[in-house]
């Protein structure tokens, strides 16, 4: 008797395993396809190498996309580089986190920019960045996915939670960055039938004032 394995196929980035034995196939994993639009959790270890002038061309574009001030460090102050290079996919892993940058293309848009990007001034150095946004595909790309790793590793340093605390009224109980994952892997599977409705509604013009009980209006201490 022979048995062949099973195999699954990615559509859509949702993974469909086919019927096992003549049995039922399973249904679809939605969650499957939620990899490419997460971080991996930690990156990647080790991270990749970047030289001397690609991670200068890094910090310098951070701080471009986000200034210092105001009490809040430059991303090159906050070891932005050490995060870029655990979340670019290394080239000997298949590309499929979030937010999908491959080593060797990522640093070749890095060299790209290059001695040009570090020798001009700051007001062009953003024009070329903004032509990167604005260009061809894998240009916008790119720019896209070092946007995205500068804003996910500003905010997640405790330097850059701390600034908040202490520089925005609206931020003195916060306690740091959102879990990235939340509850994706313990939440119930959805029923396939509608939702069945809960709780009631009452229209603005159909609210009617009541006289709340006396004992329950002492017990809150609310005035008559």
């Amino acid at each position: 008797m022979t048995t062949t394995r099973s195999s699954t196929s990615k559509a859509n980035g949702v993974l469909h395993a086919p019927a096992p034995m003549g049995m039922k196939a399973t249904t679809p994993d939605v969650r499957a396809g939620w990899a490419a639009q997460k971080a991996r959790m930690g990156g990647y270890s080790p991270p990749v190498r970047f030289t001397s002038q690609q991670r200068a061309v890094l910090d310098t574009a951070a701080n471009l996309i986000i200034p210092p001030g105001r009490g809040f460090p430059a991303p090159s102050e906050v070891e932005i580089v050490e995060f870029v290079a655990r979340y670019v996919t290394p080239a000997s892993h298949e590309v499929k986190y979030y937010p999908l940058a491959a080593e060797h293309t990522f640093k070749d848009q890095l060299n790209r920019l290059g001695q040009e990007f570090l020798a001009v001034v700051p007001s062009r150095q953003i024009e070329l960045l903004a032509a990167l946004e604005k260009g061809e595909e894998a240009d916008a790309t790119f720019f896209e996915q070092l946007r995205a790793l500068v804003y996910y590793g500003y905010y997640a340093r405790a330097e850059v939670t701390a600034a908040i605390r202490k520089n925005l009224p609206a931020g003195r109980d916060y306690h740091g960055p959102p879990l990235p994952y939340g509850y994706d892997d313990s939440i119930e599977r959805w029923p396939d039938k509608e939702f069945p409705k809960r709780g009631t509604f009452i229209a603005t013009e159909d609210v009617r004032f009541v006289s709340m009980p006396t004992d329950l209006a002492d017990e809150y201490g609310v005035q008559k």
